[in-house]
């Protein structure tokens, strides 16, 4: 019998940790990190063959844990094989054929802030310093890849991250989370005009590009939310056990599988009890505030 397929599950609420490990420990061998520290350790120590990432979390976030892992040298020398000839092999020793497949990889490498902000000396229009700026990208591309594999790439050079571009990936990462905590908390989370500004003064950067945006969200309107809305949390204590319980003999098919009682289920134990229904977000010269508005 061959090995079990090997899961990295990072995650550092219990209960979601708990009610992964749960559904996936009968068909996998199920690893377990609760920082993002910790998963980028992992993932090089234990190479497993998927990871679950969570996004929000204390000492590393999700997005620079992704990074690292995705920066990983062997993953190069792993894309190189098929750049190279064309196939590589899986785990189960087959030969899979990449003839006639495109395959695109993005990266931000040579756009720092100081190359995007300083014009080249007697360089005056835009398109000679665009020129100029997109030579530097190559360089520093050449420098941070083998030989080997950056011969092997076309470069295509995208327009940078705008302002204009930012307020409008913020507004929609925004409302992703704010939906969220909507459907699962019954709270409204509102943020002043201060807060989405400095929001945007720390995520906006054509270096790190939309995803460092992204991360400066999950930390601020997502994981220290979720500290205050735990923190406030006044409901009776949950029936952890007992909803594990359940989902073992949903599982082993003793009840009827019901999409819609399953997420009743999952809601009701995940759910806050604050005593308010709406939480606004400020900014002033002390940081982020987080004060609850009662009806």
């Amino acid at each position: 019998m061959s090995a079990r397929k090997r899961i990295l599950v990072v995650e550092d609420q219990e209960l979601n940790r708990d009610l992964l490990v749960q559904i996936l420990e009968d068909a996998y061998a199920v690893l377990v990190s609760v920082d993002g520290a910790d998963a980028v350790a992992q993932a090089e120590r234990e190479r497993p063959d998927l990871i679950l990432m969570d996004f929000g979390m204390p000492v590393m976030d999700g997005w620079e844990a992704t990074r690292r892992i995705k920066a990983h040298p062997q993953l190069r020398t792993f894309f190189l094989s098929i750049l190279d000839r064309g196939t590589t092999t899986d785990n189960r020793g087959r030969v899979l054929d990449f003839a006639n497949t495109m395959v695109f990889f993005t990266s931000n490498l040579g756009y720092s802030d100081v190359q995007q902000a300083a014009s080249p000396i007697g360089y005056r229009d835009d398109a000679t310093r665009r020129e100029a700026q997109d030579a530097d990208v190559r360089r520093q591309l050449r420098r941070t890849l083998s030989p080997e594999f950056a011969n092997r790439l076309r470069l295509v050079h995208f327009t940078r991250l705008t302002r204009g571009s930012a307020e409008r990936i913020l507004r929609l990462e925004l409302e992703r989370i704010l939906t969220r905590y909507r459907e699962v908390h019954g709270i409204e989370v509102r943020l002043t005009g201060a807060a989405e500004a400095e929001l945007l003064r720390l995520g906006f950067s054509p270096e790190n590009g939309a995803r460092h945006l992204a991360a400066v969200l999950e930390t601020i309107c997502n994981v220290e939310v979720a500290r205050r809305i735990h923190r406030d949390d006044r409901g009776p204590a949950r029936d952890r056990e007992g909803l594990l319980r359940w989902l073992r003999e949903l599982r082993a098919g003793g009840r009827a599988f019901d999409p819609a009682e399953l997420k009743a289920r999952v809601l009701a134990e995940a759910r806050a009890r604050t005593g308010y229904a709406a939480l606004r977000v400020d900014h002033d010269a002390s940081g982020f505030t987080y004060t609850p508005e009662r009806p």
